[in-house]
């Protein structure tokens, strides 16, 4: 069936790793809030027949974002924007929930942490549109807390295929980081987690026979390297982007982004 794509099905690719490449770079969410919607989609209309779609948008996804977000985070990295003392915290916990949300999504539905997250999603989203840039605080990353949210984010983000921005920008900003090193520390967590989670998805889904030909444990190939052929170049991009705007204008449109995406998720979960 792969021989069978169509020169649509890759211009479909190709347009969604760009949007995403961009809002991975520019938002720091990895790009999985857009690729995830668009890749169950697609699957469910081109393999009506095999189960498992939503499972391999998210393992696809994260596959993608292990690229999109390095490519990205490399961008934040050149311009000093990663505190690389936040990732040392927060790494253990990402990495090891982002194991274990992959291992989640393979067992059970997730409607109820769908509608967690939405709701988390939304207050978040209008908490920074609302709220006014603060002036960023001395805050010592020493904390359990610190360690343990890590933990949290990661296992969600696995589950839902994104980066763990749309989690990791709010904590930080509500931390008063300033909104454009939140976004920077964003790309760099989100590629931990995809590590992980990708690992997670391509072990869980190797045992699973009934998925589309072209696929790799729950990655479906040609996806993903149709989206990672865009996503790679507007990645830095939207990075350099972001550096140019105005924090009130980013945080406006992260927070935008986010209400759009908890109204999405709530519903699908009925």
């Amino acid at each position: 069936m792969i021989l069978e794509l169509t020169i649509l099905d890759w211009l479909f690719f190709a347009a969604t790793g760009a949007v995403a490449g961009l809002a991975a770079g520019y938002l720091g969410i990895g790009g999985g809030m857009i690729i995830v919607p668009a890749l169950s989609l697609y699957l469910q209309d081109k393999f009506p027949l095999f189960a498992s779609q939503s499972q391999q948008a998210v393992a696809t996804s994260l596959a993608t974002i292990l690229v999109t977000g390095t490519a990205a985070a490399l961008t934040h990295h050149k311009r000093g924007a990663i505190d690389w003392g936040w990732i040392k915290q927060l790494g253990p916990g990402l990495f090891a929930g982002a194991v274990a949300g992959a291992w989640i999504a393979d067992q059970i539905s997730s409607e109820w942490l769908i509608r967690i997250f939405s709701v988390f999603a939304l207050l978040s989203g209008l908490r920074m549109i609302l709220k006014k840039e603060s002036t960023a605080a001395n805050i010592s990353l020493n904390t359990a807390w610190i360690r343990i949210s890590g933990l949290a984010i990661g296992s969600l983000s696995s589950l839902l295929g994104i980066g763990g921005g749309t989690l990791t920008v709010p904590m930080l900003s509500a931390l008063q980081i300033k909104i454009h090193q939140a976004v920077a520390i964003a790309s760099a967590a989100g590629v931990v987690i995809a590590v992980a989670g990708t690992l997670g998805f391509v072990i869980t889904g190797l045992e699973v026979k009934d998925l589309p030909p072209g696929s790799f444990g729950y990655i479906y190939l040609p996806a993903g390297l149709g989206i990672i052929a865009t996503s790679v170049l507007t990645a830095p991009l939207g990075a350099k982007l972001v550096h140019k705007s105005h924090p009130e204008v980013v945080k406006r449109v992260f927070g935008s982004l986010l209400i759009l995406v908890a109204l999405r998720l709530w519903l699908r979960s009925f």
